[in-house]
C-alpha cells in the first residue's frame, strides 16, 4: 500500500452515497490520477466494521485488471478516517450525472454502451468475478470508452449503512443470488434510463418481503411493466424486455 501523503487531492468530480471521486497528482505534481475515497466507519479504535471489509475486499478485484472497460488499479491506500482507490484518469463526472444534463442517448450511443458493457461483463466472467450492481454512477468515461469503476460496491454499503436502494439490481439479488444474469438485468435497467430519462416503471427489488413475491409481481403485470416513453426501435423494445426479464432462467445470459 501506499501512503496516502504520497499524492494530493486536488479536484472533487463526483460525490455517491458511499464515496466520493477526486483528482489526485504525487507531491511531486507528475503524475495525475482519479481517486475513490470512502469514509471508513470503524467502530472503535483498531476495530473494522463490515463495510470496511467490503471496501478492502474490493481493492483486491481490482489489482488485476486488464480490460479497455474496466479502471486499472494503481495504488490502494489508506489514513485513518478513509481508503483510496488510485485509478487510471478518466473524464469528470459519472454517466448519470452526464445523462441529467444533456437527456437522453441515442440509439447509436446506447448500442456502444451496451456493446462495451458486454464486454466488460464477459471478461469479469472469464475471470470468475461478478458485478453485483451494474449502475450509471458507477460508470465513468475516459478517452471516449465507457468505464465500469463500481461492480456493486456502493450498493453493497447501502445495504450495511439501510440507504436508499438500487434501482438496478435483480430480483435474484433478494436470495443472495449474484451472477451474470443479475448484472445482465442492471444493464436492461441502466439502457432503460438513458434511453427514456428515467428507470422501469417499478420499485427497487430490496423493498421486496422475497424473491418470489418479487418475480411474481413483476411476472403478474408483465404486459404493462415496461412501457417505452418515446418511439425507439423494435429492436430495442425487444432487447430491454430480454434483459429485465424477472426470472433469470428465462432472461438468458450473455449468449
Amino acid at each position: 500500500k501506499k501512503r496516502i501523503e504520497d499524492y494530493v487531492l486536488t479536484e472533487e468530480l463526483e460525490v455517491l452515497p458511499n464515496y466520493a471521486v477526486c483528482r489526485a497528482t504525487n507531491t511531486s505534481g507528475n503524475t495525475l490520477h482519479n481517486v475513490l475515497v470512502f469514509k471508513k466507519t470503524t467502530e472503535e479504535e483498531g476495530g473494522k466494521t463490515e463495510a470496511d471489509f467490503v471496501v478492502e475486499e474490493n481493492s483486491r478485484l481490482f489489482e488485476n485488471f486488464d480490460h479497455p472497460n474496466l479502471p486499472s488499479l494503481f495504488h490502494f491506500a489508506e489514513s485513518k478516517r478513509s481508503y483510496y482507490f488510485f485509478l487510471s484518469k478518466f473524464e469528470a463526472g459519472s454517466l448519470l450525472s452526464r445523462v441529467q444534463k444533456s437527456g437522453p442517448l441515442s440509439e447509436d450511443d446506447l448500442a456502444i454502451f451496451a456493446l462495451e458493457m458486454l464486454g466488460a461483463l464477459r471478461y469479469l466472467e472469464e475471470n470468475k468475478l461478478v458485478c453485483k450492481d451494474l449502475s450509471l454512477e458507477g460508470v465513468f468515461l475516459e478517452g471516449g470508452r465507457y468505464l465500469l469503476c463500481d461492480l456493486g460496491l456502493n450498493e453493497d454499503l447501502n445495504k450495511i449503512k439501510g440507504a436508499p436502494a438500487s434501482r438496478t439490481r435483480s430480483p435474484e439479488s433478494l436470495k443472495g443470488s449474484f451472477g451474470i444474469k443479475g448484472a445482465l438485468f442492471g444493464l436492461g435497467c441502466c439502457l432503460y434510463r438513458l434511453a427514456f430519462g428515467e428507470y422501469p416503471p417499478w420499485r427497487p427489488v430490496s423493498q421486496y418481503k422475497s424473491h418470489l413475491a418479487c418475480v411474481e409481481t413483476l411476472q403478474a403485470s408483465a404486459g404493462a411493466r415496461l412501457s417505452f416513453p418515446r418511439n425507439v426501435s423494435e429492436g430495442l423494445k425487444k432487447l430491454l424486455r430480454k434483459l429485465t426479464e424477472p426470472d433469470e432462467k428465462v432472461r438468458g445470459g450473455l449468449d
